[in-house]
């Protein structure tokens, strides 16, 4: 199957990927791509994520998210758009902090 090649302006959402290295008939880029435009793509990039992605695999990805990957305002959103629920101890592992707090001995 030959490689689909991903639109250049989709480099800001994937800055530390080479596009040209990402394949979108590969899944785990797949859920890459997913990742890092419901997290960070406009709204160009969006539209055309939901044109190339369906719903169904969207939903998969939210609900498996990467540890520590997250922003709370993008995740919280898309999990209200897709009807997506996640446990509180996924969702809190899912967000990215920051400022971590140290545990006590």
């Amino acid at each position: 199957m030959k490689k689909k090649k991903l639109p250049k302006f989709l480099q800001p959402f994937l800055w530390s990927y080479n596009l040209n290295s990402l394949d979108l008939n590969n899944p785990s880029d797949r859920k890459l791509i997913i990742r890092h435009i419901l997290n960070y793509g406009n709204e160009r990039a969006v539209k055309w994520l939901l044109k190339n992605f369906s719903l169904e695999e969207i939903k998969k990805v939210l609900k498996t998210p990467v540890r520590g990957f997250w922003r709370p305002l993008s995740l919280n959103y898309w999990l209200k758009i897709t009807g997506v629920n996640l446990r509180k101890d996924i969702y809190e592992k899912a967000i990215q902090n920051i400022y971590p707090q140290t545990r006590k001995s």
